[in-house]
Parts: structure tokens; C-alpha cells; sequence
């Protein structure tokens, strides 16, 4: 079997047949798109994925799909209707997930890719947060700097804050927690919730998390392969909760997003219940970081209810 991989476009003119006259027409008269990623169908990934191609303007972005029949679909959404994206790297696969409100409704745009050009969808990412807040062009080079409490992170997770932290954003607090089982006399304890950090910087929010690993029995030298980022522009976030969940050892946060109108989206974070105190800490500096970027009134709920954004 011929493998290709992702690979990164200067013009349109590269992309192949029938993504080239597609993208022409849904561009019109615009300018080259900042960004033009051509993703080949790979049988290799967990699930049978096609070819496509993203392209990220000055205003928005695009994804142009083949789909089964042998046509295309097309998604093509505003920055100010864009709530957040999502990168997963797990071993060699890859998932990037674009969510947006549109009819509504909040709607995923997602590219499955092999993880060997992570590269690529991570600059996509970072010129899509870049687009939320009305900034164009490159987002520049990666820095180093040794953030508040990094030392006390495991390595997976400082080498994740050294990442995926966007260029040229600083962070200005971190909260993890560990992982945590179930408990149980029988050898048939599983996880409950992966070990995770939040990561605030002036502008986003970073959700990183392992992925959960199945299974009934579980030991504590199992391996986690890779992890889940959850970008979330100050801007799109609107308020928190957090309440006990019954009969565990967990809390749940619950994180609510809005794009521009009447769409909401939540985000649940499970996490030890013995970090309640901690994590209430932080989401108190995440509001705060959130009124001072400009973002959505902001609403907090009390244990076990539910919150609505104000926007008037």
C-alpha cells in the first residue's frame, strides 16, 4: 500500500484536482489563503478517513472534503463564528477538531492525519486562534521561558506546556491533577479520569489531557501514548461550574463557550475530587483573565446547577 503524507501548499494551483477549481470558487477574488493544507485519504488511522483540503484566510477558514459517493462537501465558517479547536496526538494518529456554530447549533469540522506532520495542524491551530482575535499573518516563533510551577509538572506535561503553548503567548497559571482510579478490594479497577493540565495565557485557555485508557483491569505502569489539546480563546468563554459527582472520587468541571449569537457549547473536565479547592482557584483566575480579554459576560453556578451566558 503507497503511503503519502500531509503536506503543506504554497498555492492553490498545487492542490489536485477536483480540490483546486473548489477552492477557487469558494475563495472568489480573495487573496491566496495564509494557510493551504492538502490531507490524503489514509487507511491506516483508526477509521477510514478521506482526502481533503484546509485553507485558513484572513477571515475564516475552509475545509473541503471528497466524501463516499466521489463529490465534495464544503464547510466554510467566519473566525467570529469559530468557539475552538482541538489536537490529538497519539502515537501516529492524529485528529484535529475545528468546532463552530452554524444553523444554531455547534457543529466539528475534523481532519484525521498521520501524526509523523503534526507540525502542520499545529501552526493551523495557531493561526485559527490568532483569526479569533482579528490578528492575521504568521504566529511567529516558540520561546522558552520557565512558567509558574512548571518544575512541579510530570515531564509528559512540561514537555506538553513547551509544545503547545501558542508563539509569543506567555502562561500566567497552571493546574493539574493526576490520574485517577477507581477504587476496589477485586483486581478490576479502571480509570476514571486521565491525568490533565489547564494552562491560562494571556489570550486562550490549553486543556491537555491523556487519553483514558480502557479496560476493566488496570495497572499503574500502564502507558499513556499521547494526548488530547483543547484550545479555547479567552473570548469564546462565558462561565463555570463545578459540582461532586455522586458515589466517585471526582469533580466535574463544566466550562461554557459561545461563539458570536445564541450558540453555547460546554466543556466537562473530570478531575479528583480532593482538587476541588485548587481547581476553584484557578477558574477564579480564568474569569478574571477572561473579563480582561474582552470576552462574554461571565456567570458562575453553584455546585450541581447550571449556567447561561449574558450577552446584553
Amino acid at each position: 500500500m503507497r503511503v503519502t503524507f500531509p503536506k503543506r501548499l504554497k498555492r492553490i494551483e498545487e492542490a489536485r484536482a477536483p480540490f483546486a477549481q473548489a477552492l477557487r470558487d469558494a475563495l472568489g477574488n480573495a487573496a491566496e489563503p495564509d494557510i493551504l493544507i492538502y490531507t490524503p485519504n489514509d487507511e491506516g488511522v483508526r477509521i477510514k478517513t478521506l482526502s481533503s483540503v484546509l485553507a485558513i484566510t484572513s477571515s475564516g477558514w475552509l475545509l473541503i472534503e471528497e466524501t463516499l459517493a466521489g463529490g465534495l462537501s464544503i464547510v466554510k465558517v467566519d473566525f467570529a463564528q469559530t468557539i475552538g479547536v482541538e489536537l490529538t496526538g497519539i502515537l501516529l494518529y492524529g485528529r484535529l477538531d475545528i468546532s463552530y456554530a452554524h444553523n444554531l447549533a455547534v457543529q466539528h469540522a475534523t481532519i484525521f492525519f498521520s501524526t509523523v506532520m503534526n507540525q502542520l495542524y499545529s501552526e493551523a491551530t495557531e493561526r485559527i486562534l490568532l483569526g479569533t482575535r482579528g490578528l492575521p499573518g504568521e504566529a511567529g516563533l516558540h520561546t522558552r521561558e520557565i512558567a509558574p510551577g512548571e518544575n512541579e509538572l510530570p515531564f509528559k506535561f512540561r514537555s506538553a506546556l513547551l509544545d503547545m503553548k501558542p508563539a509569543g503567548e506567555h502562561v500566567k497559571a497552571l493546574f493539574f491533577w493526576p490520574m485517577i482510579a477507581s477504587q476496589s478490594r477485586l483486581w478490576l479497577c479502571h480509570e476514571l479520569a486521565p491525568a490533565g493540565l489547564l494552562v491560562l495565557t494571556e489570550y486562550n485557555l490549553l486543556i491537555v489531557r491523556e487519553e483514558l485508557s480502557p479496560g476493566l483491569i488496570w495497572r499503574k505502569a500502564r502507558p499513556h501514548y499521547g494526548k488530547i489539546t483543547t484550545f479555547v480563546p479567552l473570548s469564546r468563554l462565558c462561565g463555570h461550574s463545578v459540582r461532586d459527582l455522586d458515589d466517585l472520587p471526582l469533580a466535574q468541571a463544566t466550562l461554557h463557550v459561545a461563539a458570536e449569537g445564541p450558540v453555547e457549547d460546554t466543556l466537562e473536565i473530570e478531575l479528583p475530587l480532593n482538587r476541588t479547592a485548587d481547581a476553584q482557584v484557578f477558574l477564579s483566575k480564568l474569569a478574571k483573565a477572561a473579563h480582561d480579554a474582552g470576552g462574554l459576560p461571565w456567570r458562575v453556578g453553584d455546585s450541581g446547577s447550571t449556567i447561561s451566558c449574558l450577552t446584553n
